[in-house]
């Protein structure tokens, strides 16, 4: 077992270290996406009015389905590669890969909405949405729930480098692939996750709380710091599977 967190410690380390290495790469791979998804977030505000149910589901949405997926894969390639064409060339958007990767990345979100439902609506059933004391617990109950949702996003997540290095991939060959790796794989993730989460977390309370009698400042404020952290936990996340696979000597099999 101490072998498994040697190995996770070690390759959190490196993640960290790859990602200011990478640094050059910073506008192309972090700036320009969080530009791209805040700025929806602003036409989303000014065609839907403040405090709507849908505020900001819909550039969430955009990030997530249409800007991120490709932050994966040009992360991966930059990583395993040493290639940046993903972030120069336009072309690179309309090769089979990355259709094939855009793909992948819909089912992978397709499987981890599953897994969501499995372990979140048995919480629901024991929760009173209508009882403060209940929801209070539902929120502890959280972390938990996303420990849980993290080990199966790292155990199916090496399908990406493998899409990523044109080899036979899959939501089931990565699970299988992983299989032995899943504790160290999983505390790799909650090690990069952890110093992007904190600080999201402290800062959307900041938003909602401290600047709540200013609503306009605080979706500002929310939106800014929700695109950056999310896009700073794509880029990480990608290096530290892209590390991982390697070290699994996964790169080396057919």
């Amino acid at each position: 077992m101490s072998g498994q967190f040697q190995f996770a410690f070690s390759l959190f380390k490196e993640t960290y270290k790859r990602f200011i290495g990478i640094r050059r790469y910073w506008l192309q791979l972090i700036i320009f996406p969080c530009v791209l998804v805040y700025f929806a977030s602003l036409i989303e505000t000014s065609v839907f009015s403040s405090g709507t149910a849908n505020q900001g589901s819909y550039s969430f949405l955009f990030g997530h389905i249409f800007i991120y997926p490709f932050v994966l894969l040009a992360t991966h390639r930059l990583i395993l590669l040493s290639d940046p064409s993903f972030l120069i060339f336009i072309s690179e958007l309309f090769r089979s890969r990355t259709v094939d990767f855009w793909i992948l990345y819909l089912k992978y979100v397709f499987a981890l909405s599953l897994v969501s439902l499995i372990f979140f609506v048995p919480l629901l059933a024991v929760l009173d949405i209508r009882d403060p004391d209940s929801m209070t617990m539902g929120r502890y109950l959280g972390l938990p729930f996303a420990m849980i949702i993290a080990y199966f996003c790292m155990r199916l997540g090496l399908a990406f480098p493998m899409c990523a290095l044109d080899k036979a991939t899959g939501l089931r060959r990565s699970w299988n692939a992983s299989r032995g790796r899943g504790v160290s794989l999983w505390v790799l993730g909650l090690l990069v996750g952890l110093p992007i989460v904190i600080p999201h977390i402290v800062l959307s309370q900041f938003a909602f709380n401290t600047l709540e009698a200013s609503n306009e400042t605080a979706q500002i404020l929310a939106s800014l710091t929700s695109s950056v952290f999310d896009t700073l936990y794509y880029v990480l996340g990608a290096i530290s599977l892209s590390l991982a696979y390697r070290q699994l000597g996964l790169d080396k099999q057919v």
